[in-house]
């Protein structure tokens, strides 16, 4: 989620690397996610992201259109 919100590449390395770290359980991978991306981040990217042009201003615009009819 923070990497398709925009999150720097480096803070998603480490958080892939601490998910690693944490083991074969699925809940201890995502404590340790969220502790390198905790939610408060997460909500500041979605704030980040509201704040730009809506969907369909990029290189999919064309394409949405063209769906649409």
């Amino acid at each position: 989620m923070a990497e398709a919100l925009g999150e720097e590449p480096e803070v998603v390395n480490n958080a892939v690397a601490a998910a690693d770290a944490a083991g074969p359980n699925f809940t201890s991978q995502c404590a340790a996610i969220r502790k390198v991306v905790p939610w408060s981040r997460i909500e500041e990217l979605i704030a980040d992201r509201s704040s730009e042009k809506p969907p369909g201003f990029g290189p999919l615009r064309r394409f949405f259109r063209t769906s649409n009819n």
